[in-house]
């Protein structure tokens, strides 16, 4: 499974500590005072890695694919979040209706739904809405990941489709699990390992301090601060849980 690692614009160097993939939320690359963000990952696809845009949603924006797709040339992204709803079927099937057909670069859906049944049909919905690449799952979900993950084996979409997994969702190692049972996941994003470092604790602590949501407007974190001792270790401690032994 490969790491995007999430951070602020006054830090984006962290980022290039991931697996040479990266998500990019649209309303960093479209913000007017944004120059800075749009020449970082525009530098990275350029250089190979891989760029998805978000589409915004998980931060309460909303952007239709006509934005979404001058963002993506913006920095040359390979994929782009379909527009998505959180936690409403309905809504996102009807965004996936406006959307999916006219944006131009690899998509992914993100399928919502109260129940796995509810979760399929809007997936079912959105694949015949167009050319698909990959399935996302949110991060805030009433429904279980490990459930989602179950019924896109039984179904067999991960024969035929990517899945990328949308933030870490309850502790953080719940990922080495994931990681291990099921290794066709192509990739997680998260800014864990610098929301945790801006409090001075470890990912390891959750348990102790629970979730820790990054500050985008936080002071950058140089790599000489004595905070970055706590960002060098949570990137390495999730990456050993994402890169399980034998699974590569």
């Amino acid at each position: 499974m490969r790491l995007a690692i999430i951070s602020p614009p006054s830090m984006l160097w962290w980022c290039g500590w991931g697996d040479h993939i990266h998500m990019a939320l649209a309303q960093g690359v479209l913000n007017e005072a944004g120059l800075e963000y749009r020449v970082y990952f525009r530098a990275r696809s350029m250089a190979g890695d891989y760029v998805i845009l978000d589409n915004g949603a998980a931060e309460g924006d909303t952007f239709g694919s006509s934005a979404l797709n001058i963002a993506a040339g913006m920095i040359k992204a390979k994929e782009v979040v379909v527009p998505d709803v959180l936690n409403n079927a309905q809504l996102t099937m009807e965004y996936g209706d406006a959307h999916l057909s006219r944006l131009i670069n690899g998509k992914m859906i993100v399928p919502h739904g109260n129940t796995i049944e509810e979760w399929e049909n809007c997936a079912r919905y959105l694949l015949d809405r167009g050319t698909v690449q990959t399935i996302g799952l949110p991060k805030w979900s009433p429904i279980q990941r490990n459930v989602v993950l179950d019924r896109i084996a039984k179904l067999g979409w991960h024969t035929e489709l990517d899945v990328h997994l949308l933030g870490l969702q309850g502790p953080p190692d719940d990922i080495k699990y994931l990681a291990r049972d099921y290794p066709w996941i192509r990739s997680v994003d998260t800014g864990a390992p610098i929301a945790y470092a801006q409090h001075a604790n470890y990912l390891t602590q959750y348990h102790e301090v629970g979730h820790r949501s990054l500050d985008w407007n936080g002071a950058a974190i140089e790599e000489q601060d004595p905070l970055a001792r706590y960002i060098f270790e949570n990137i390495k401690l999730l990456k050993s849980w994402c890169h399980p032994a034998g699974a590569e």
